[in-house]
């Protein structure tokens, strides 16, 4: 008599058989991509913002780390807590244009914001190549959140009224 994992085991291969042969899961074989990228696009007007708000998430994080293995994080403080809080609203924005959500130019408004903040301070720590990276990265970011929460490219100043907060300003 089979154990149930060798029957869950021989399910498991009928199965994989049968999409293999209706076609299911060709694009799992190691000849193809996982993935088909062009279902991810979205359309032409907020794909730059979406696409800015990831990279500069995964930049921001990628700050805090370089930050916290710095000899002296400590004078880093201020930096890190500047790329978690722009890592954090760029997660949330990206989430909100993807959803194209009815808040969508609020929060693009304060990711503005969260940018403009990051990339001040990751600029004055520029000897360090992550932080470098990082306020270009947030500079790419607040000006492709500008569009869609303007409509127009207004300064970051124009935008605080948009949010409704005030500045960030490090």
């Amino acid at each position: 008599m089979k154990t149930a994992g060798e029957r869950n085991h021989r399910s498991f291969h009928l199965v994989l058989q049968k999409l293999r042969k209706t076609g299911s899961i060709s694009r799992l074989t190691p000849n193809r991509n996982f993935m088909d990228h062009s279902t991810l696009l979205i359309q032409n007007d907020i794909q730059a913002p979406l696409d800015s708000c990831l990279q500069c998430l995964v930049t921001c994080e990628l700050c805090v780390a370089a930050c916290l293995d710095q000899e002296n994080s400590e004078a880093m403080n201020r930096c890190i807590q500047f790329c978690r809080i722009c890592a954090d609203l760029c997660a949330l924005t990206a989430r909100e244009i993807a959803r194209k959500s009815i808040l969508m130019r609020q929060v693009c408004a304060l990711c503005v914001l969260a940018c403009w903040s990051c990339g001040e301070e990751c600029a004055r720590h520029s000897h360090v190549d992550p932080c470098k990276r990082c306020a270009a990265a947030c500079r790419r970011c607040e000006k492709e959140c500008q569009k869609v929460a303007t409509g127009s490219s207004e300064t970051t100043d124009d935008l605080q009224a948009v949010a409704g907060v005030a500045s960030f300003a490090p």
